[in-house]
């Protein structure tokens, strides 16, 4: 018998459902990082679920929309230096933002 991680397993539909819920939550400007929703969404899962969302988080930073930018950028930070495939996605996202922004 083999022991299965949280980050081996499948994402199933309900698990998207709840981050897509989460992220909702963001865009009404409740919080979702001091009590710990977006963390959960997070460990749930390793982060498969959130890296789908990846682009709309860091568009939040970005574009400073989210009322809590300072907490959102630790998060962020934090979470891509535990993951790199999320810190690869952001890397190229944020990279066609500064590209889409400041150098036209």
């Amino acid at each position: 018998l083999t022991s299965t991680t949280t980050q081996n397993l499948p994402i199933t539909f309900s698990d998207e459902i709840k981050t897509f819920r989460i992220l909702l939550q963001m865009y009404a400007y409740q919080e979702v990082l001091t009590n710990g929703l977006l963390s959960k969404c997070y460990d749930r899962d390793g982060g498969k679920s959130l890296v789908f969302y990846l682009p709309q988080l860091t568009s939040f930073l970005v574009h400073g929309a989210y009322f809590n930018a300072a907490q959102l950028e630790a998060f962020l930070l934090e979470k891509c230096h535990e993951n790199l495939y999320m810190s690869h996605i952001t890397y190229w996202f944020l990279r066609q933002v500064y590209w889409c922004f400041c150098v036209r």
